[in-house]
């Protein structure tokens, strides 16, 4: 609303934040002065003006694309833009790769909030509640956003519809396991990283709770509830997460690995 009266009639705004914001920003200024901007590249501020990038340089760190799937010349100016801070691409579905985005935020963030500091160093019956619980929030996630009528992208290169599909628990387990191989692929393992970037790699949320501010839950797995509400498509596991993240960012308990005994009493499969 503060931007609004100074947007001359050329001018778009492009929510680069996690979360669906495209809709609100579009709800105000209006969907042909939105742009949507999915951010993949993965950094944290630890110290004041010292950012540190935890990922590889050649990973892909943005994702434009016109609200209507167009590809337009000023989607073509932005990444070139864009490019200047990593490699960056046009795309037609921008709304599937926003909620491929939404998922791998709902799986991970909070997790790390509600875990705290000490995620990098779970022990192996921890890794696995860990596993097996974010396997479930992609499912609801991705069940929800088919419900919404999106397309949604591959979520860390597996078919969105994967998670969809795994209803039951022998098919989480399996998911489980399929996912577990592909995040030690994807990512070097918290000792490695911790000593190539000089400290441990910490999620937005988990960096909120460290510095004791308001966190994006609301707008993650909550949206995902909300949404999934308005779609008549249960999310018990998100709403769990949810109010057990809360009550962290209250103060009411701190965070721990213990407490991912409280989401365990959620699986229902």
């Amino acid at each position: 609303y503060l931007i609004e009266p100074y947007l001359k009639p050329t001018g778009f705004i492009l929510p680069t934040q996690n979360a669906l914001n495209d809709e609100v920003v579009a709800s105000v200024v209006g969907f042909n002065r939105t742009v949507g901007c999915v951010t993949t590249l993965s950094a944290g501020v630890y110290e004041p003006g010292h950012i540190l990038r935890h990922d590889p340089l050649d990973r892909n760190c943005f994702t434009v694309g016109e609200l209507s799937g167009l590809v337009s010349n000023r989607v073509k100016e932005v990444v070139d833009l864009l490019s200047a801070v990593g490699p960056s691409q046009a795309t037609t579905n921008i709304w599937g790769t926003r909620w491929s985005k939404l998922a791998i935020n709902c799986m991970s963030n909070a997790m790390a909030g509600i875990i705290g500091p000490s995620i990098v160093s779970l022990n192996e019956t921890q890794k696995d509640t860990s596993n097996l619980v974010r396997i479930i929030i992609g499912g609801e996630v991705a069940r929800v956003g088919q419900a919404s009528g999106v397309n949604i992208e591959p979520v860390w290169k597996v078919p969105a519809a994967e998670f969809a599909e795994a209803t039951t628990m022998e098919l989480v387990q399996k998911l489980k396991e399929k996912m577990a191989a592909i995040w030690s692929s994807l990512f070097l393992p918290a000792d490695e990283l911790t000593k190539k970037i000089g400290t441990p790699q910490r999620p937005s949320l988990l960096q909120d709770i460290i510095k004791k501010r308001r966190t994006e839950i609301e707008f993650l797995n909550g949206e995902v509830v909300r949404k999934g509400r308005e779609n008549g498509v249960p999310t018990p596991m998100n709403q769990a997460l949810v109010d057990l993240t809360l009550r962290v960012e209250r103060g009411e308990i701190a965070p721990d690995p213990a407490n991912l005994e409280l989401l365990k009493k959620h699986i229902s499969l």
